[in-house]
């Protein structure tokens, strides 16, 4: 008996295919996880107390939503051309060079001052109805 040739490659196959669908990652912001955070930071009025913690936050925060749309670039990539590269390279490259490399100077700012006044009130300590 001869062998057959096969109706289609494999190449034919995998152009053919329905594409995957993967859960998409929601930003940070759009959960409710994000109004439960800035309930906390409303109540822990870091702005009243350290300058420079409110960029330093907000950078956090953005770059997390940063991080879940290269995610979802990632998962919705199908990977085999290079063409289809493009879209996660750019999205990591504007999560690094975006919101995550200006929370460093941010965030150093924010530890500065926190530690500033950390020592401001250390010193002028005097009691434990300081604390009230």
């Amino acid at each position: 008996m001869a062998k057959k040739a096969p109706a289609f490659t494999e190449a034919e196959i995998l152009e053919q295919a329905p594409p995957q669908f993967h859960n998409q990652l929601l930003p940070f912001t759009s959960t409710a996880y994000y109004t439960y955070f800035d309930a906390f930071l409303l109540g822990l009025k870091l702005d009243t107390f350290f300058q420079g913690s409110g960029p330093c936050i907000e950078d956090i925060i953005y770059t997390l939503d940063d991080m879940s749309f290269f995610y979802n670039n990632m998962s919705n990539t199908q990977w085999r051309k290079p063409s289809q590269w493009i879209g996660p390279v750019f999205n990591l490259s504007h999560a690094a060079a975006g919101n995550a490399s200006s929370s460093l100077p941010d965030c150093y700012i924010m530890g500065e001052n926190a530690f500033t006044a950390f020592i401001a009130y250390y010193n002028s300590f005097s009691s434990l109805s300081n604390f009230i």
